[in-house]
């Protein structure tokens, strides 16, 4: 993506969007757009890879279109459009990451597992509440076949 779209989409944010966590989990962190011009927010969540939606219509007002931008591609967006905020929301997007950083409930849901790959829920087992990345399970159990067998030869 070019830098003039990132700045549109920073200065529309700037003047219409939301930076906000969800209540139940201040770890994951939301981007929110909403206004009557369905063009626009369109465009928008063409740019931030999420669908839109009508909101519920308010009798004597007009239709109002949203779209939202939630955890680990809210993180990212928020890295991205940084440089091109104002101050206060500068101040709002360093908060909801040094939160982030910082928070000890991070490491539990990890983007990446300890060797560097990356958590999806197709490389991962789930087992007795614990998920194992599946390429790190695949080498400890070829190292533990290695082993048996030069046990074995000796």
């Amino acid at each position: 993506m070019d830098t003039a779209k990132i700045a549109w989409l920073a200065g529309l944010l700037e003047g219409e969007g939301c930076f906000y966590s969800s209540k139940s989990n201040r770890n994951s962190p939301m981007i929110k757009l909403s206004m009557t011009d369905e063009d626009v927010v369109n465009l928008a969540s063409d740019l931030l890879d999420v669908p839109y939606r009508k909101l519920k219509k308010i009798p004597n007002r007009k239709q109002v279109f949203a779209c939202v931008v939630s955890g680990r591609k809210a993180r990212g967006w928020m890295m991205t459009l940084y440089s091109f905020m104002g101050k206060r929301r500068r101040g709002k997007i360093k908060d909801f990451l040094t939160y982030w950083f910082n928070s000890p409930t991070n490491r539990g849901t990890s983007e990446f597992c300890k060797r560097g790959h990356e958590r999806t829920p197709e490389d991962s087992y789930h087992f007795k509440g614990k998920s194992q990345c599946k390429p790190c399970r695949l080498m400890v159990n070829r190292e533990y076949a290695k082993n048996k067998r030069v046990q074995a030869r000796a």
